[in-house]
């Protein structure tokens, strides 16, 4: 994944860029240097920020950076990156990517004691899940791939 942000020295905006970004934070939070994920995804965001059309690579870098928030105890900041990227897989009808989204608000709730809201998210997941095995139309009415036709 470096060899590859290397090969394009780290700048564009392609989706293919900003996956890669997203996929180098995720795994430098998982690494223990959540901080590091921010910093790193702030300044690229600055630097070179996604596309307004581009909405899967905008859903991942307000889902990343929302976790990463979280993760640090900004609770607020979390919410609202995490709201935003939400509002942004529902409109966009990416099914796949609404569920990470909520995933991660599923965790967040539940870190914070808020346990009813947290396994209704976890449910919602859950009956996504079972739509995506069987071909038939997902939770937001779209096919089993979660994007629209």
């Amino acid at each position: 994944m470096d060899s590859e942000l290397e090969r394009c020295e780290d700048q564009g905006t392609s989706a293919e860029v900003w996956s890669l970004r997203c996929s180098r934070a995720d795994l430098t939070r998982l690494r223990g240097h959540t901080e590091e994920a921010l910093e790193y995804l702030t300044a690229k965001e600055k630097a070179f920020p996604p596309e307004n059309d581009d909405v899967p690579s905008l859903i991942g870098l307000k889902k990343t950076c929302g976790y990463c928030h979280g993760m640090l105890g900004k609770y607020a900041i979390s919410d609202r990156l995490l709201e935003e990227a939400e509002h942004l897989a529902r409109n966009a009808g990416f099914l796949e990517l609404l569920c990470e989204v909520w995933y991660c608000q599923a965790w967040f709730l539940y870190v914070r004691a808020n346990f009813e809201p947290s396994d209704r998210l976890f449910r919602e997941i859950l009956g996504a899940s079972e739509q995506f095995g069987d071909g038939t139309s997902g939770p937001l009415g779209y096919g089993a791939s979660g994007r629209t036709p």
